[in-house]
């Protein structure tokens, strides 16, 4: 049965509306009734196809004599048309029609539609259509307007049969209101012109081709009693607002304005104006929205729409002449505006605006049933909550419940079985009645916890729980832990300090449910002893101590237990260990049963150190030399028998030498003594004071080369094997002179020569070894180039001086050929960018070209194969670049 409801928002809304009664110039009050809303004007939207299905449309109207037929027009120039009742839809877009206000078609073939071109002379009109609105053309009348040719600034049009109709607009903005009358179909206008100020025309109707016609503007009424041709205001019908859709039923007129100008807007300013005497006297009702359309079903009846889903029937009893005025917005999308209404018969309507809407008789509310248990069943008397859930697309929420049982609660409690049913509506008035459900009673299975743990019951325990089913009146189908997911009867627990609980659910084969009992466990809180080092110790990465050899260390448990165990059966608060190992401790505290456990702590012993002293030369060698002693890995510390406390030294003296070492773990150890002897050094330089051996001056471009006297300390032979240079660029030793013998307590010379590269002084350092290259020698050799002086006279007897002031080689022999006289090879030292070299004989023919033997950046080794040359004298050719230098050498077998 439907559900009668006394809608709140409905009485606001009767209390704040007006009925002005126009007599004699005097507004009066009376009271309006709104009435409660009966199913069959619900709305639900129409599916159109895209892109029209995102439209926004203007007007609307379904042909009479066929109302399978329906055309609708708005924004875009688009035009969608039906033949089905509105069960689908097919659309049109209209060039340059931006806003189609009004369409009429007067058979299922012949239709018209027409529209504002806001301003824009290029846009708008009215276009005609001969084959059901799928195609249209233009037939817009031309007329001048401010000095220019354009099209006619129209809106409404309606059209009594194929030829004969009329279109009007104009009338705000300064413009008179144009009056368009045709006969031909279009092909041709007839035009009046009206010069009412400020009130612009929309809308048109014709009764009678030579009889009555009305029309709307701005607050105005007009009327025509000769088809069309001419007209005059007859009817006031209020302040002088926009003014849309004209509906007339005999005596009976219907309107709507938006907002409060000439020329209206969208928004919250509007009203509905309607007349029952002929337009003598008007109501208005004031909605708090623009109301742009309007339908008058017959004389007492009709219907207002606009923008915010306001959407009203309005109603006079025939009899008693009581008035109501209802909205009906249930199937409305939230937010939704509408422009134009239209009905074939009371109950059959059709809405557009955002979209297009079609009245139903169905119920749009599909209300559903659900248990806060999930089940409809009551278990042991146990009531269970019955609510509503949405089941349809509505978004307005249910705001009114009637349930089976009377009660008027969005839930209700049940115990007992039966069938149940509620009935909804939403603020929109919108109904619907749940599908019934039947609750019925059933019996609970049973289950009990019981729980097996130790005494006393500490922290870290293990606890072990049972349930135990009971399927004596229902046979048990699922089980669980409160609050675990073990899907088992049995279960364990590792004990936490405080109080614990445990508790179980059960479900029978009927859904009914069961809580077992709640088992609670005391459980003791276990202590924490820490263990502390009586000594700072060094912690490896595996976390033990690390205690070193022949050491010991304290450890002692915190204060305040009543009782100390240690694993290694002491009973003290402290020990001392110097053996490796893991040691805990058990403790308990005063007035306590549970004892705890501290980490334990692992001991390590750390390695012997017995460092070894290692040098890389061995621990003899000649005086003038030094070695390094180090040991055979690094420590942390070090102390050295000379008190060094570096990681190496250097000795240069004989001696007994150790080391005490500090290793990571702060262990200590000596390592054993080790003895350096320091051999005599036979290689005595003679009379050279200090360590510089200073070169005559020398000339630019020239080379000087000066002996060094060598004498043997020593009661054995030595050989000098080796005279080495530092540089050996500017300075060079003859390697021919090499090896030199010198016999023991005598006396031999070393030569060395100078070539300058630059002016000033140069210095190199000068290694003379023995053949082993033990024993070693060596010098700071100094040259000094000095600057040649120049003199000559010119040919004007002026006399000319001039010094060398710098000077470069291209290419540089630093050693002369060696050896000289040779046998199989000669070779030759070049400081040079890219020497070259040659051997020639003495008529100048080329015998031989040397190669590079060796490359050190710029001196570089070339070597002359001379093997299968004839004994003889030979030059050696060394070129770089543009300088030429030439040696004489000699091949002897």
């Amino acid at each position: 049965m439907p559900l009668p409801l006394i809608h709140d928002f409905l009485e606001a809304v009767m209390a704040t509306a007006r009925i002005g009664l126009l007599i004699a110039g005097c507004w009066l009050l009376s009271a309006m009734v709104l009435g409660a809303q009966p199913r069959q004007w619900n709305w639900e939207k129409l599916t159109l196809p895209p892109p029209y299905d995102r439209g926004f449309y203007l007007d609307i109207m379904f042909l009479p004599s066929n109302p399978q037929y329906g055309w609708a027009c708005g924004f875009s120039g688009y035009v969608v048309r039906t033949t089905n009742g509105g069960t689908s839809w097919e659309g049109t877009t209209i060039p340059n029609a931006d806003q189609l206000e009004s369409i009429i078609f007067v058979n299922e073939r012949v239709g018209y539609c027409s529209g504002t071109n806001n301003g824009n002379p290029n846009f708008g009109g009215i276009f005609k259509s001969t084959d059901g609105g799928r195609s249209w053309r233009e037939i817009t009348p031309i007329i001048p307007l401010n000095g220019v040719l354009q099209r006619a600034p129209l809106w409404g049009c309606y059209f009594l049969d194929e030829n004969i109709g009329m279109v009007v607009g104009g009338g705000c903005e300064g413009l008179p209101q144009l009056f368009f009358r045709t006969t031909d179909g279009g092909n041709s206008w007839e035009l009046f012109v009206a010069y009412e100020p400020q009130t612009g025309m929309s809308h048109v109707l014709m009764y009678d081709a030579n009889g009555l016609c009305y029309a709307s503007s701005s607050g105005r009424l007009w009327r025509s009693f000769d088809g069309g041709r001419s007209w005059q205001v007859f009817a006031i019908t209020g302040p002088a607002y926009w003014q849309e859709n004209l509906a007339n039923k005999g005596s009976t007129f219907l309107l709507g304005t938006a907002g409060n100008t000439c020329t209206g807007g969208t928004g919250t300013i509007g009203d509905i104006r309607w007349s029952w005497d002929g337009g003598a006297t008007w109501s208005r009702y004031q909605t708090g929205a623009s109301i742009f359309g309007t339908f008058l079903v017959d004389d007492t009846s009709g219907w207002a729409a606009g923008w915010n889903r306001a959407v009203y029937r309005i109603a006079r009893d025939r009899i008693t002449g009581h008035e109501t005025l209802t909205p009906y917005r249930c199937g409305l999308e939230p937010g939704s505006n509408f422009d134009d209404i239209w009905f074939v018969n009371d109950t059959l309507g059709y809405l557009v605006g955002d979209g297009i809407y079609r009245t139903t008789l169905r119920d749009l509310l599909e209300p559903l049933i659900v248990s806060n248990t999930g089940q409809l069943v009551v278990c042991d008397g146990q009531p269970i909550t019955l609510s509503v859930v949405k089941g349809d697309r509505i978004r307005q929420p249910y705001t009114e419940y009637r349930w089976s049982t009377g009660e008027q609660t969005p839930t209700i409690a049940v115990s007992r079985a039966g069938t149940y049913w509620v009935e909804v509506r939403d603020p929109d008035a919108c109904y619907g009645k749940a599908v019934p459900v039947v609750v019925q009673e059933a019996a609970s299975p049973g289950v009990m916890v019981r729980a097996l743990a130790p005494t006393p019951l500490c922290e870290g325990d293990t606890i072990r729980l049972e349930m135990i089913l009971d399927s004596s009146r229902v046979q048990v189908a699922e089980y669980q832990w409160i609050g675990d997911t073990t899907r088992s009867t049995v279960r364990t627990v590792i004990a936490k300090a405080g109080t614990m609980g445990f508790r179980a659910s059960v479900r029978g084969v009927n859904g009914c449910e069961a809580l077992s009992n709640e088992v609670l466990l005391s459980v003791g809180q276990r202590p924490v002893p820490v263990v502390t080092l009586g000594k700072e110790l060094i912690r490896r990465a595996d976390g033990s101590y690390v205690l070193c050899p022949g050491d010991r260390v304290e450890l002692r448990a915190s204060d305040g237990f009543a009782a100390y165990q240690w694993n290694t059966g002491a009973t003290t608060q402290t020990i001392v260990v110097d053996a490796a190992g893991t040691y805990t401790v058990t403790v308990r505290a005063p007035g306590q049963e549970c004892e705890g456990r501290s980490a334990p702590i692992v001991i390590a012993l750390g390695d012997t150190v017995k460092p070894e002293i290692r040098s890389a030369s061995g621990f003899r060698f000649c005086e003038g030399d030094v070695i390094t002693l180090r040991t055979e890995r690094p420590y942390r510390q070090y102390r050295w028998s000379t008190g060094e406390q570096t990681p190496s030294i250097t000795v240069s003296s004989s001696g007994d030498y150790w080391v005490e070492v500090t290793d990571e773990f702060n262990c200590t150890g000596r390592s054993a003594v080790v003895g350096v002897v320091v051999d005599p050094n036979p290689i005595e330089i003679v009379g050279r004071a200090g360590s510089l051996w200073w070169f005559d001056t020398t000339a630019a471009m020239a080379m000087r080369c000066d002996s060094l006297l060598v004498r043997n300390s020593s009661v054995v032979p030595i050989q000098i094997g080796s005279a080495v240079l530092a540089r050996n660029i500017e300075f060079s030793v003859p390697l021919s002179q090499l090896p030199v013998i010198v016999p023991p307590g005598e006396e031999r010379w070393v030569r060395v020569c100078f070539l300058p590269t630059v002016l000033g002084e140069q210095r190199d350092t000068l290694r003379l070894s023995d053949a082993a290259n033990y024993c070693k020698r060596q010098l700071v050799v100094v040259g000094v180039c000095a600057a040649n002086a120049y003199a000559a006279s010119s040919s004007c007897n002026v006399g000319v001086r001039g010094e060398t002031a710098t000077f470069a080689h291209a290419g540089l022999v630093v050693v002369p050929p060696y050896p000289n006289p040779a046998s199989d090879n000669v070779a030759l030292v070049v400081h040079g960018a890219e020497p070259a070299a040659e051997v020639l004989a003495l008529n100048g023919d080329r015998v031989r070209e040397c190669r590079t033997m060796e490359r050190m950046g710029q001196r570089i080794t070339l070597g002359c194969d001379v093997a299968d040359l004839p004994s003889g004298s030979y030059m050696l050719v060394v070129r770089n670049g543009s300088s030429v230098v030439i040696m004489p050498i000699i091949v002897a077998r």
